[in-house]
C-alpha cells in the first residue's frame, strides 16, 4: 500500500501542478519529506493525511489505496468537489454527490443511461449539459461575476468561450478556445487560444497563441506566438514568436522572434530575431539579427548582424557585422 500511496501522491501533486517544494510549503513540512513520500520511504503523519485529501480533493482511502488515474478523469474528484470553493459539493456526470455526506448541486434533468456527460454550473445555477464526444468542443459559459471561481475539469477535449471577454479566473483540464479578450487569469492544462488580447495572467502547460496583444503574462510550457505586441512578460520553454513589438520582459527556452522592436530584456537559449530595432538588453545562445538599431546590450553565442547602427555594447561568440554605424 506505500508504494500504491506513493505513486498516488506524486499523480496528484502532478495534477494541481504543484513542485514538491510548493507542496511542501502548503503543508508546512520540508521538501525532504514529500521526497521520501514519494520514493516510498515513509508516510506522513495521520494528521496530515486530511490535509493532503482535502487538497487533492478525493478521499483518504483514494488517497491510499485508489486509482489516482481514475480520480483525474473524474470530475466529482476534482480538488474543487470538496466544496473547497463552491459550496455544498458537485455533481459528477451522472448527477450523484461528488463527496458523500455533502449536499448535490440541483439534479440535472438527464436520463439514468450511463452516457458520460459533462455539466457546467455557476453556483448552484445549471449553466449547459453536454454529451461527451471526443470530436466536439463546448462552449464555455463565462458569465458569472469577476470575483467568481469556475473551474472545469477535463483533459480530452478543448473549450470554447462563447461569450465576448472571459473575466473570471478559470481553470481547465484541457484545452481552451477563447473568442474574445482574455481578462482574467488562467490555468490551463494543455494549450490555450485566444482571438483577442490577453490581459490577465495565463499559464500553460503547453502552447499559448494570441491573435491580439498580451498585456498580462503569459507562461507556456511549449511555444508562445503572438499575432500583436507583447506588452506584459512571457515565458516560452519552446520557441516565443510576436509579430508586433516586444516592449515587456520575454524568454524563451529555444528561438525568439519579433516582427517589431524589442524594448524589453529579453533572453533565448536558441536564436534572436527581430525585425525592428533593440532598444532593450538581449541575450542569446545563437545568433542575434536585428533589422534596425541596436542601443541596448547585446550578447550572442553565436553571430550578430545588425541592418542599422550600434550604439550599445555587444558581444558574439562568432562574427559582427554592421551595415550602419557603431559607436
Amino acid at each position: 500500500m506505500k508504494e500504491t500511496f506513493s505513486n498516488n501522491l506524486k499523480q496528484f501533486r502532478k495534477q494541481k501542478q504543484l513542485s514538491q517544494e510548493q507542496l511542501a510549503e502548503q503543508l508546512g513540512i520540508t521538501t525532504q519529506a514529500v521526497s521520501k513520500w514519494e520514493c516510498s520511504l515513509s508516510y506522513p503523519d495521520i494528521d496530515l493525511l486530511p490535509q493532503l485529501a482535502d487538497l487533492f480533493g478525493v478521499s483518504i482511502d483514494t488517497l491510499l489505496r485508489g486509482d489516482a488515474a481514475c480520480a483525474e478523469t473524474n470530475a466529482g474528484t476534482s480538488d474543487h468537489a470538496a466544496g473547497t470553493d463552491q459550496p455544498n459539493g458537485t455533481n459528477n456526470a451522472a448527477g450523484s454527490p461528488a463527496v458523500e455526506g455533502s449536499a448535490p448541486f440541483p439534479q440535472p434533468d438527464l436520463p439514468d443511461d450511463n452516457v458520460l456527460r459533462i455539466v457546467q454550473y455557476r453556483g448552484k445555477t445549471l449553466l449547459r449539459k453536454d454529451t461527451y464526444d471526443p470530436n466536439i468542443r463546448i462552449p464555455l459559459s463565462l458569465t458569472c461575476e469577476p470575483q467568481t471561481k469556475k473551474y472545469f475539469h477535463n483533459k480530452s477535449f478543448s473549450f470554447i468561450s462563447d461569450s465576448g471577454t472571459a473575466s473570471t479566473p478559470i481553470e481547465i483540464w484541457g484545452s481552451a478556445d477563447i473568442f474574445g479578450d482574455l481578462n482574467g487569469s488562467a490555468n490551463i492544462g494543455k494549450s490555450v487560444t485566444c482571438s483577442g488580447d490577453i490581459n490577465g495572467t495565463v499559464n500553460t502547460g503547453m502552447s499559448v497563441e494570441c491573435s491580439g496583444d498580451i498585456n498580462g503574462s503569459a507562461n507556456a510550457g511549449q511555444n508562445i506566438t503572438c499575432d500583436g505586441d507583447i506588452n506584459g512578460d512571457a515565458s516560452a520553454g519552446g520557441d516565443l514568436s510576436c509579430d508586433g513589438d516586444i516592449n515587456g520582459d520575454a524568454s524563451a527556452d529555444a528561438g525568439l522572434s519579433c516582427g517589431g522592436d524589442l524594448s524589453g530584456d529579453v533572453s533565448a537559449q536558441g536564436s534572436v530575431t527581430c525585425d525592428g530595432d533593440i532598444n532593450g538588453d538581449a541575450s542569446a545562445g545563437g545568433n542575434v539579427s536585428c533589422g534596425g538599431d541596436i542601443t541596448g546590450d547585446v550578447s550572442a553565442g553565436g553571430n550578430l548582424s545588425c541592418d542599422g547602427d550600434i550604439n550599445g555594447d555587444v558581444s558574439a561568440g562568432g562574427s559582427i557585422t554592421c551595415n550602419g554605424d557603431i559607436s
